[in-house]
């Protein structure tokens, strides 16, 4: 089996590269990179880049608003031309003539920002049901996203694939990130011009695949991968272009397994069950790790069928899943971004029990079931009954390495740099928004580096000192109980210690997590905090861009005074009583303690009874501090923190 695994990808994966080659061998007329379509925008009041290929020695004219530009390709075929300074405005046409002509149609000039990083940033907007209503009555044409399409490749690219530009309209809003959305809804608001997002992200990622191999070679183990013979025969990998051809590979492993042969999917089915609560991510149990697929049974009762129709909710699973209804198979799903809502027709159910079997099989990420319990019941005419709680659970069969590398963004560093962000690099944009970070949490103690690596590579491709605006990573997991060690708030204090480089601002969302969900939904202030850092960074707007930040700290008998800077308006505590949350302390045994505090002035003041002599403060240092309630008068969440360097979780990771 594994064999023929190897075989299918070399000879699948070997044609593409032909195919692609010979189209690029072929083209003799001039050609312009993907993100040149109908309805991009171009970045206001600068030159822009303008490149493409051509015969050697071709001239190019381009024209766009009355406005000429002429270029020659070099004896490669290469050419390159800077326009403007352009106005914002438009819709304009973009002419470019040489042997042929190409016409880019309603052109708008503005303000580009590219906008990168795993799911949070990814997550599109037709995943937020908080924000129905106002979605269905976005309308703004002057709001734009180009999707970089997924790929991996172990060589730079010269070109993304092709995708297209898209507008803030009814028929086309549910592609957009969320969180770009909202960022550019706030930018529109302030500065009235066009906003255009490139949303280069993938689920899941983690930051190495995002950094160039140039700047990877500070990272001694993560170059070393470069060498390996995995790496140099890594194929091209395409989730949109190539998950097919993956998907029928996953399949014969399925068709194969255990449980497939031995119908597990019947409700008589005599196999061991166990139990487990449902429904639940993988990465939040022992399957953390696994990939493969995993078996999933339910029954419910009906007291009588009410109508024709049925239908049964999931939620969104990751990635696959089949699903059975008293042993007959009513739906199957073979990507992650897509809820499941089942329709059932009533002649399958009966009086009394019915039985649900799910079979998932996830490629690699986080594995399992992703929406809430809410999202997951059976419903016939008025009647919907929650099937959340405890369901039979089985493993199945484990999917080979040799299979989840050859699409893992993960397994190799550069890949995604290579593929999504350097053909980019010529591409006239503002700045940039970043959000990544989940998927580093249990290696912090390495990340501000790479951290600090990956935002001085970005600049140096598009030569420039961009505006980078990045998110500090929500809260998530359940609550604390007694205070401890946190890998999320290791992860947030690395990512904090990068916010010292010029021109880079961080937003927290430490306030805004979901104990249940590692994308919490409120992306709306996501978006408005990373726009306030733009207008400071990027527009030199004269505002409050970050909430307080710790200064300094100071010990007087039993208590310790935090002092902070960006107030803003002051400090504000958001509790009727005055009590602040989130502090905690210690003495030189180390032990940490939960603290009273209150606010005087421009500090705050902690103690605990149960800390005599303190020495060390630290606020909202937990996976999930749910209750922080310390903001300025901005409305903007104080930013967490320790004092003491005593030792981590991470240390010795990685």
């Amino acid at each position: 089996m594994i064999d023929f695994i190897k075989n299918y990808f070399l000879k699948t994966f070997g044609l593409l590269t032909i195919t692609t080659a010979a189209v690029s061998e072929a083209a003799a007329t001039i050609h312009l990179p993907n993100i040149f379509t109908d309805g991009m925008v171009l970045q206001r009041n600068t030159l822009v880049p303008i490149w493409g290929k051509a015969t050697a020695g071709e001239t190019i004219n381009i024209e766009i608003n009355g406005n000429t530009y002429t270029a020659i390709s070099n004896d490669k075929g290469d050419w390159q031309i800077s326009i403007g300074p352009l106005k914002s405005g438009g819709p304009y046409e973009l002419i470019v003539k040489g042997s042929n002509t190409i016409k880019i149609k309603n052109v708008l000039v503005g303000e580009v920002w590219l906008c990168s990083g795993q799911s949070n940033m990814e997550w599109p907007i037709y995943w937020l049901p908080n924000y129905k209503e106002e979605i269905d009555k976005i309308n703004n044409t002057k709001i734009r996203q180009f999707r970089v399409q997924k790929l991996l490749s172990n060589q730079p690219k010269q070109d993304v694939l092709p995708s297209k530009w898209i507008q803030a309209t009814p028929s086309e809003i549910n592609q957009f990130s969320g969180v770009a959305y909202f960022f550019a809804t706030y930018l529109f608001e302030q500065l009235n011009v066009p906003i255009g997002i490139i949303n280069a992200s993938w689920g899941g990622t983690m930051i190495e695949p995002w950094i160039s191999a140039n700047a990877i070679k500070a990272f001694p183990d993560a170059a070393a991968i470069h060498q390996t013979e995995a790496y140099k025969k890594l194929p091209d990998f395409s989730p949109n272009q190539n998950f097919e051809g993956f998907t029928q590979i996953v399949q014969k492993l399925l068709e194969s397994e255990e449980g497939f042969l031995e119908k597990w999917y019947l409700p008589d089915a005599k196999i061991s069950w166990k139990e487990v609560p449902f429904p639940q991510p993988w990465n939040e149990n022992e399957l953390s790790n696994y990939d493969g697929t995993a078996w999933y049974k339910k029954t419910f009762q009906l007291d009588s069928i009410s109508a024709k129709e049925a239908s049964l909710s999931l939620g969104i699973i990751d990635d696959m899943d089949e699903v059975w209804l008293n042993g007959e198979l009513i739906g199957k799903t073979t990507y992650y971004d897509i809820f499941r809502n089942y329709k059932i027709n009533s002649s399958l159910l009966k009086k009394g029990d019915n039985t649900i079997v799910v079979r998932i099989a996830d490629t690699g990420g986080i594995g399992g079931f992703l929406s809430k319990k809410d999202a997951i019941f059976f419903q016939i005419g008025a009647t919907k009954i929650d099937l959340s709680g405890t369901w039979n659970f089985k493993l199945g069969i484990q999917i080979p390495s040799e299979i989840i590398k050859q699409k893992d963004p993960n397994s190799y560093p550069s890949t995604l740099n290579n593929a999504m962000i350097q053909p980019l690099k010529q591409y006239g944009i503002k700045g940039i928004l970043w959000y990544q970070g989940e998927s580093n949490a249990e290696w912090a103690n390495k990340y501000t580096d790479y951290f600090k690596a990956l935002i001085n590579d970005w600049r140096a491709q598009w030569q420039s000192n961009l505006p980078f605006l990045y998110v500090q990573i929500a809260g998530y997991l359940k609550p604390s109980e007694e205070p401890g060690q946190s890998y999320r708030a290791e992860m947030r204090e690395a990512q904090f210690k990068a916010s010292d480089l010029p021109n880079v601002g961080m937003a927290t969302a430490v306030d805004i997590g979901d104990a249940n969900n590692i994308h919490p939904l409120n992306k709306k202030e996501v978006g408005r905090r990373l726009s306030l850092l733009a207008r400071k960074i990027a527009y030199n707007n004269d505002l409050v861009a970050s909430g307080p930040v710790f200064e300094s700290m100071s010990i007087k008998d039993e208590t310790i005074h935090v002092k902070f800077t960006s107030l803003g308006g002051g400090l504000v505590c958001r509790n009727k009583y005055g009590y602040v949350n989130g502090f905690q302390i210690a003495g030189a045994n180390q032990k940490f303690y939960w603290a009273k505090a209150t606010i005087e002035g421009d500090r705050v003041i902690v103690s605990s009874e149960n800390v005599k002599k303190p020495v060390a403060v630290r606020y909202a240092w937990a996976d999930n501090p749910d209750d922080v309630n310390l903001f300025n008068f901005e409305n903007l969440p104080a930013i967490p923190f320790r004092t003491d360097n005593w030792s981590v979780l991470t240390t010795n990771k990685k």
